[in-house]
């Protein structure tokens, strides 16, 4: 088989590519670094010239996640049309599409042994997803639709909270009571911590209340 000579930068943003396929497709730790050359059609150390371990390239994908995220954030706060409750909802929606759809690396980031991984991907939310939510939280403020004193602190305590109840919005997709009541007290929690309106946010109604 012939070997395509590529761009150094071209090279890693592929192999980077090909790495983040396999992790949503297959997990992380059931994915080889063999896997990954092998789907590129390259040798093993082509790999470790751009990545010294599959852990390394793992946070090359969560930053690449990160700034997916990030990118259509932005886009959501650039939009001229939406009120802040509308970013809001549309902004919540994104990250819980994200936690679904990366369920298994999230799981493998949470877990004990990785705490310096997960203390590195939380520093990333702390200095990137913040800003942008207190832009949003911000623009509520100027539009009478929340109340905070506090955005950015604000801000901190929404996506943390979110973090928290990381496996309860990984489990969306079920129809579970107890799941579903959480989200509902995080929706009025949230809700109140932003000053908005009862019942103006509803990003996460689940179809209905549970039962009491």
């Amino acid at each position: 088989m012939v070997r395509i000579s590529k761009d150094p930068d071209e090279r890693k943003s592929e192999i980077i590519e090909t790495a983040y396929n396999l992790f949503m497709t297959n997990g992380f730790e059931e994915t080889a670094v063999s896997d990954i050359v092998k789907a590129i059609g390259v040798a093993q150390g082509t790999f470790y010239y751009y990545f010294k371990s599959k852990e390394e390239i793992l946070d090359a994908v969560i930053n690449r996640i990160i700034n997916e995220i990030l990118g259509k954030i932005d886009d959501v706060i650039k939009d001229p049309a939406m009120n802040a409750i509308q970013k809001f909802i549309t902004t919540i929606d994104v990250l819980l599409k994200y936690a679904i759809g990366t369920e298994s690396l999230a799981n493998y980031v949470h877990m004990e042994k990785n705490a310096q991984m997960h203390q590195r991907f939380a520093g990333c939310i702390t200095s990137h997803l913040v800003p942008e939510f207190a832009q949003i939280i911000e623009q509520g403020n100027r539009e009478g639709l929340f109340n905070t004193s506090y955005p950015e602190e604000t801000a901190h305590f929404v996506l943390f909270g979110l973090s928290a109840l990381h496996d309860e919005l990984s489990k969306l997709i079920y129809d579970d009571q107890e799941q579903r009541k959480k989200l509902l007290a995080l929706d009025e929690i949230i809700t109140r911590c932003l000053g908005a309106k009862k019942g103006s946010l509803k990003f996460l109604d689940l179809g209905g209340k549970p039962d009491e």
